[in-house]
């Protein structure tokens, strides 16, 4: 087998050594050798000819969003939440049934109709962050991540979060006096 020459270890022999460790991997013209890199000797004709990269192709499942329910959304919520600045599950897997075993969703939320003034509300992958509502943002109204958001009457917004295995996630409002919509417009499912 062939060995990486060494700088200072193989006066004399370099050359020859260099030579011999190229020659694994690429061919007479200097072009990189049938087999050096695919799984078999002649180029591959489909992707499944390519030698398998453990670091890539084992990690990333393949995933496609999904359109729910065409152009209108497949609709997972619409009420008051039960309590003022406290978690709350919301299970969007009993709707959205590809998710009942987790995934991720990219919802629309707005807020019809009237009560709402500067709202902070809170949507997080369930068991995630602080149970602490306030936590989550500070006194400006600065989120601390994509699942804060500033509701103010009949605004539509849009954010994307974890579905845990259950097909659960958390949300939280800091009023429980007027309506929340919630719609899943597409998701990737586990």
């Amino acid at each position: 087998m062939a060995t990486k020459p060494t700088p200072g270890g193989s006066d004399g022999t370099y050359g020859t050594e260099l030579n011999a460790f190229l020659d694994i991997s690429l061919a007479s013209d200097g072009k990189v050798a049938d087999g050096a890199v695919f799984s078999t000797s002649a180029a591959p004709t489909v992707d499944a000819g390519v030698t398998n990269k453990k670091h890539v192709d084992d990690q990333v499942a393949t995933a496609k969003l999904i359109i729910a329910n065409g152009a209108t959304g497949t609709e997972v919520f619409n009420s008051t939440l039960t309590a003022a600045n406290t978690f709350q599950d919301l299970d969007i897997g009993s709707t959205v049934t590809a998710l009942a075993s987790g995934g991720s969703a990219f919802l629309q939320i707005s807020t019809p109709g009237s009560g709402f003034t500067t709202n902070n509300y809170i949507m997080k992958p369930k068991g995630f962050g602080s149970a602490t509502f306030s936590q989550h943002f500070n006194a400006s109204q600065v989120g601390s991540g994509a699942g804060h958001l500033v509701l103010a009457n009949s605004k539509f917004l849009y954010t994307v979060v974890v579905v845990d295995s259950n097909g659960l996630v958390s949300h939280a409002l800091d009023i429980n006096t007027a309506t929340v919509v919630i719609k899943v417009i597409g998701y990737t499912s586990a």
